[in-house]
């Protein structure tokens, strides 16, 4: 199968509701059983769109507006004058490349390692196609798993005699002095005492397109994960002239972030659109937010504006440079692309016009050499931050300022790692034997093992998301190279907190994917030296170790009444969650679940009940004969309750099926949806263990 993998603007299928992002791939591999939650138009807050984990781990191409700054809209804090739009375009050593592809869906993982040993920690798969069949059917697991892409670095480079060329950044006593109080995890033997971060808000939305939220990340692990992640819905109130807010269209808000004790990620929603994803804050900031729907500005103020206005800047400039280079395309062969249909013709008609350019790159040793090539210039790389730094972070304190630039730096390193991961490291080894092969892993491990960590901070890397999100890349390569487990790959290079934070986020990404995640669990438990991070370990058995008993969760049926699952029917049941605009939902319930269900469940006493997590009651309603069957009981979960379910089972997606028995014990958190004679045999294999006259090895045709 000829192989065409668009690098730039991916749109992923089933994960973050509407995107601008295109999806260019030769044979889709058909849809798979797995939707995301959390975008929007999709059935409510838990709900994503098609396909495979967010766009970038960094955040740092966060889908949000490129607002300009106006400092008159909102005073207070330094003037920072926005001049980016006036900067030169970044030099363009290599054009910018993204790939995103990622395959986590049970459908791939709970079959293909039902065969893999506890013990056997150097996970192997033999089935992930991903999302664009770039993978053979002898891979290695793939651990640590996000999604990013490739960029050269695209920071514009501005010299001056103080900054070319730093390798290590100063830090002042004061400084040491602010991460020992303030820089510290929970598990830290001397905590910081708890300080609000105030936030203060004007409003003028003329399209009333939905409720403000603030999300506050406060531990960070990886963007789907609720752990330690709050919500705090913002009410609005006119502002009056004697407030000082002088435009009668603007509306106020007001917010303190309780208990921080060490700088958190905060996003800022409306109607789940973001205006701000994934900023840092620190404990005791007062910050002033100016937005501006009708003119698409956003602005800062307060005392925490510089951080604010830093990052945002930051992030903008990035996202201008990539704009203003061609999207780039991997292909085996662009002749093949090309040929079909009318594809030349208006491909060569828009080289001619001032517009966006689509260039193409031949999939191969070539360009992993260039891939490596930005990894081995961190030197340079360092320094444009820097230059950045300088000109919009002046103020910032070196706290601060480190955190920032680290998240920037470790934003950059994570597309090349996140491309050599997925797609040349298994590519390429079809590709290249003997001598070849190994001379190219030998390159590949020695640019992955060289990261300025001395550059930075010890505490930031404690909390920094980009360098979470990048290190979880690095370390999954190298074990993979070396043929190691993930979890000795970080014995191998780091200790302490650094190193339980990244086990513990290594299982809360991967840990249902394993066929014993008991022994895991175990395993990590032994070896993870913080009470903080190895009680969340821990607590990660409630999701993905069987034997609990099914929460109480309150829901409403289609004639509104309200019911709680405690007083469900007692008796063998499976629990089937979903939500009404997820087209994996619908071809799951409909070629595998229902058949089993009328085939064989039903006959021996096992019942089927539909839960749906739709927020629009009359969209649930009007799709239940396509996303489930008027012969069952169906439900949906009142608001306040799908939260409670996302959080404590840790849901990362749509369609989910539960099987409990008559004491409402958990006997199976998913069946095997590799084909029907798989999800038939193991849900026999789950209802012989409660009842063994019904263990059938017959199993008929669904």
């Amino acid at each position: 199968m000829k192989k065409f993998l668009l690098t730039c603007f991916l749109a992923l299928p089933c994960l973050f509701g509407s995107t601008s992002f295109l999806s260019l791939v030769a044979q889709s591999p058909g849809a798979d059983l797995l939707h995301r939650f959390g975008g929007p138009n999709r059935g409510g807050p838990f709900s994503r769109p098609d396909t495979f984990t967010q766009l970038d781990n960094s955040a740092e191409t966060s889908v949000e507006a490129i607002y300009t700054t106006d400092v008159s809209a909102i005073d207070g804090g330094p003037a920072l004058r926005s001049a980016v739009s006036h900067l030169p375009a970044s030099i363009k050593e290599t054009a910018s490349l993204r790939a995103f592809a990622r395959s986590d869906d049970p459908l791939h993982w709970e079959s293909v390692l039902s065969t893999v040993k506890a013990s056997d920690i150097r996970h192997r798969t033999s089935d992930i196609k991903l999302n664009f069949g770039l993978v053979d059917s002898d891979q290695d697991m793939r651990v640590g798993l996000g999604v990013s892409g490739l960029q050269s670095p695209s920071f514009p480079v501005f010299r001056n005699q103080d900054s070319s060329g730093r390798e290590a950044y100063s830090r002042s006593t004061e400084a040491q002095s602010l991460a020992s109080n303030v820089l510290c995890l929970s598990s830290s033997s001397s905590l910081a005492s708890p300080s609000p971060a105030l936030i203060y808000g004007e409003l003028i939305n003329p399209d009333s397109l939905g409720p403000l939220k603030v999300e506050l990340i406060r531990h960070y692990t990886d963007r789907k994960s609720t752990f330690e992640k709050d919500d705090f819905p913002i009410e609005t109130w006119p502002g009056e002239f004697f407030d000082g807010v002088v435009d009668p269209r603007a509306q106020k808000f007001s917010l303190s972030i309780p208990d921080l004790i060490q700088p958190a990620y905060l996003s800022l929603t409306i109607q789940n659109r973001p205006l701000l994803d994934r900023y840092l804050i620190f404990p005791g900031d007062s910050l002033k937010i100016g937005i501006n729907l009708a003119q698409s500005t956003l602005v800062f103020g307060g005392p925490a504006a510089a951080q604010m206005e830093t990052q945002f800047q930051l992030r903008r400039i990035k996202l201008q440079n990539e704009f203003d280079q061609p999207r780039k395309i991997v292909v085996s062969n662009a002749e093949d692309l090309l040929d079909q249909k009318e594809n030349r013709e208006r491909w060569e008609t828009n080289q001619g016009r001032f517009s966006s350019k689509l260039e193409f790159e031949k999939y191969g040793p070539e360009g992993l050499d260039k891939i490596l090539g930005s990894l081995q210039n961190q030197d340079t790389l360092l320094c444009q931050i820097d230059e950045w730094l300088d000109l919009f972070g002046k103020n910032l304190s070196e706290q601060k300022k480190d955190l920032i630039r680290l998240d920037a730096f470790s934003g950059q390193l994570l597309g090349p790692v996140s491309m050599i991961n997925r797609f040349y490291y298994q590519e390429l080894r079809g590709q290249l034997q003997g001598e070849a092969w190994t001379e190219k892993l030998d390159l590949i491990l020695n640019a992955l093992l060289v990261f300025k960590e001395g550059a930075f901070d010890p505490e930031s890397r404690k909390i920094s998301a980009s360098y979470l999100d990048f290190q979880m890349e690095r370390l999954a390569l190298i074990s993979l190279i070396k043929g190691i487990s993930f979890h000795d790959a970080v014995e191998q290079t780091y200790q302490g907190e650094l190193a339980d934070k990244l086990k513990a986020s290594f299982l809360i990404q991967n840990l249902k994917r394993y066929p014993d995640p008991k022994a895991l669990i175990g395993l990590y438990s032994k070896t993870v030296q913080s009470a903080f991070w190895r009680n969340r370990i821990q607590q990660l058995s409630a999701s993905t170790i069987p034997g609990g008993t099914l929460i109480s969760l309150e829901l409403e049926d289609t004639l509104g009444n309200r019911i709680l699952t405690s007083s469900l029917p007692a008796k063998p049941t499976l629990i089937y969650f979903y939500f009404s605009t997820c087209v994996h939902s619908a071809h799951y319930f409909q070629d595998l679940l229902w058949p089993l269900y009328k085939v064989m469940a039903k006959e021996m006493g096992v019942s089927l009940i539909a839960i749906s997590v739709d927020k629009d009651r009359n969209l649930w309603l009007k799709r239940l004969p396509e996303y489930s069957n008027l012969e069952i009981p169906n439900y949906r979960l009142t608001e306040s309750n799908k939260q409670k379910l996302v959080d404590y089972y840790e849901f990362s997606g749509y369609p989910r099926t539960f099987f409990i028995d008559a004491d409402r014990r958990i006997l199976s958190f998913g069946l095997d949806r590799t084909d029907s004679a798989k999800f038939t045999r193991s849900f026999l294999t789950i209802l012989s263990a409660i009842n063994p006259s019904n263990s059938n090895p017959n199993i008929p045709t669904l």
